[in-house]
């Protein structure tokens, strides 16, 4: 997926808010601005939009002195996904069909997202995710690779929304392969949130050496590209993930949220819609 120039205003909103969880000045908070303003038009618009963030999220990081500036409010979000999940473990066995209600719950989670314009009620999205309808709907397609699949690579998003993903691959009856991102951005997960969680318990976790908010498989580690190349079914989790993989050769489902026009436009849906697609190639 390309960068469209409605994409700009979120990149200055994005570093704005970075800057700002860091404690910076307003006067620091402005230098931020004014150089990802200076850079902007050097962006080439045939890239993801998550390969120009990693230049945003540069400048951010070497005006506020640190590489994680999302640090407390990814931990907050795994505090809070964590005292949720025994509940969301008990919701998965209502009704008939578990791993239909843990996709749901995994989509749910995708609401935890600090990298776009939004506010989120977790709670709220909780209860109603059993009964909301998608937007793209190809669980069947789904629950079909899944009991054929003999290589599951399981490719994670944001922290807190972790724990729900946790909650698939329990559900999932084969054995999976998690990766993370190699180094922090935004609230993106990595190592370290994995090991908070207990991901390690339920599946073999690995970086993928990302240091963008999605996923080059081409600038990957060695190691993802093995589990990448060998999985006959690949779960991509998030916005961020759709944006880099949504042109792979692969079979790949996408388990996320729209959660802004351009990529709900790029869909043909509504800001807000649950899309679980088979990228057919």
């Amino acid at each position: 997926m390309k960068t469209y120039l409605e994409c700009v205003p979120c990149f200055l909103r994005q570093a704005l808010e970075a800057a700002k969880l860091a404690g910076v000045s307003r006067k620091v908070q402005r230098e931020v601005l004014d150089e990802v303003s200076l850079v902007m038009p050097t962006f080439s618009f045939d890239v993801p939009p998550p390969v120009i963030a990693r230049t945003v999220y540069g400048i951010v990081n070497k005006h506020v002195g640190g590489e994680d500036s999302y640090g407390k409010v990814k931990q907050k979000s795994n505090d809070m996904a964590l005292e949720l999940y025994p509940k969301l473990k008990k919701m998965v066995g209502q009704g008939s069909d578990e791993l239909l209600n843990a996709v749901r719950l995994a989509v749910t989670g995708n609401v935890i997202d600090y990298g776009v314009p939004h506010t989120f009620d977790v709670e709220k999205e909780i209860e109603e995710c059993l009964d909301k309808e998608f937007f793209i709907f190809d669980y069947y397609e789904f629950k079909d690779l899944v009991l054929k699949a003999q290589n599951i690579l399981y490719i994670l998003d944001n922290a807190g929304e972790i724990v729900f993903d946790k909650v698939l691959i329990e559900t999932i009856p084969k054995d999976v392969v998690c990766a993370v991102r190699g180094k922090p951005i935004i609230n993106d997960v990595t190592m370290d949130d994995a090991k908070y969680v207990g991901l390690e318990k339920a599946a073999k976790v690995i970086s993928s050496g990302s240091d963008i908010p999605g996923t080059l498989p081409e600038e990957c580690t060695d190691e993802f590209r093995k589990y990448y190349d060998k999985a006959d079914l690949v779960i991509s989790k998030g916005q961020g993930n759709y944006e880099t993989l949504a042109d792979e050769k692969k079979p790949i489902f996408f388990i996320f949220k729209a959660k802004c026009k351009v990529v709900a436009d790029h869909l043909g849906c509504k800001v807000g819609d649950m899309i679980l697609w088979e990228q057919v190639f």
